[in-house]
């Protein structure tokens, strides 16, 4: 359309050089004004619908995809996908399609600590690098703190069939946190920042930590590899309980898939996990006898009996949701993974 007012812009101005008569020739220059202005009205639209064309995934010659649009929902950290946890997240991903129905690859490749999601401060959100046939498809941003949604961002579509609750797991702990821990181990002989974040009290701390660790397995603590051992056992709770903010079984589950060589009961992971909790709380906590070894036995045990209370609750809490009174009265009640759960739910 742009293009006929030019062409008439142009035929206007050479009449007007032709003709002798004053006036005519005034009247259009006028007119080849007018259509220069029109011109220049219709570039200007055409340029601003070309800016807000939402572009659908592109293809290669062999159905690889190479983009989308990437903008809206899961595409930035300001605007993530949210779950409820990270084992969640990862669910989430196992179930996520193209939009035409390909399976994709997934693999987390950064996370930025401290940000405000949700409402939440000092939150975390994960970055993700999503492949399909081996070639980029989209760079996707999750947030495992807030509340599951079936929302998909644009050029995906979720599968109906969703991962049990121990694939979705043990898919978390095979994906989650490795990265982090290892920076962790790296940074804590080079870098005083990472010595002081994972252990408050310096070397001292580090120090009880190994012992009483060692005394959890009955093992020696000379062999220097070993001790390099027990602190990534140490890192990758603490990695996981305050960074990643897992539950207490996904970090069992952890410490007995990542650690098998040392911990090969869930007895023992127990013990190893309630340790590291009273040192995180108390720095100078160190198991020097066998007194000290019971008690840490007793208080472990008393975690596992409320993880069993927790999984047989898991299967009643499905049985009176058409109930009236669901929620209302205290045979009844609405079931949620701890206190935290419950606040989730209620906001």
């Amino acid at each position: 359309m742009y293009f006929l007012t030019i062409v008439l812009a142009v035929i206007f101005i050479i009449c007007a050089l032709a003709v002798e008569e004053a006036g005519l020739a005034a009247f259009l220059v006028i007119l080849s004004v007018i259509m220069i202005v029109l011109s220049a009205i219709l570039i200007y639209r055409d340029y601003k619908k070309s800016k807000n064309i939402t572009y659908k995934p592109q293809f290669f010659d062999n159905d690889t995809p190479t983009t989308v649009d990437k903008s809206g929902y899961g595409y930035s950290m300001d605007n993530p996908i949210y779950t409820s946890s990270v084992h969640n997240a990862y669910s989430f991903l196992d179930n996520l399609r193209t939009s035409d129905g390909k399976k994709i690859k997934y693999k987390r490749s950064g996370a930025y600590y401290g940000v405000v999601c949700n409402g939440k401060k000092e939150t975390a959100v994960d970055k993700y690098e999503i492949t399909v046939s081996g070639r980029v498809y989209a760079t996707l941003y999750i947030c495992p703190y807030g509340k599951d949604s079936n929302k998909v961002p644009n050029g995906f579509s979720l599968q109906t069939k969703p991962l049990n609750k121990k694939q979705a797991m043990e898919k978390a702990i095979a994906n989650s946190s490795n990265d982090d821990i290892n920076k962790l181990c790296d940074g804590l002989e080079t870098e005083p920042q990472t010595m002081k974040m994972a252990f408050p009290g310096g070397e001292r701390q580090k120090g009880s930590v190994v012992r009483s660790l060692c005394k959890i397995f009955n093992i020696n603590s000379s062999d220097a590899l070993m001790q390099k051992k027990l602190v990534r056992i140490y890192l990758d709770v603490l990695v996981r309980k305050v960074i990643i903010k897992c539950s207490d079984e996904d970090i069992l589950s952890s410490l007995k898939i990542n650690h098998n060589d040392l911990i090969k009961t869930k007895e023992t992971a127990n013990s190893v996990m309630t340790y590291i909790f009273m040192n995180m709380m108390n720095n100078d906590f160190e198991i020097k006898s066998d007194e000290d070894l019971e008690m840490i036995g007793i208080v472990s045990t008393g975690f596992a009996e409320n993880e069993e209370s927790r999984e047989e609750n898991e299967v009643h809490q499905t049985e009176n949701l058409d109930d009236a009174d669901y929620g209302l009265v205290p045979e009844k009640p609405i079931y949620t993974n701890g206190v935290a759960g419950s606040n989730s739910y209620l906001e």
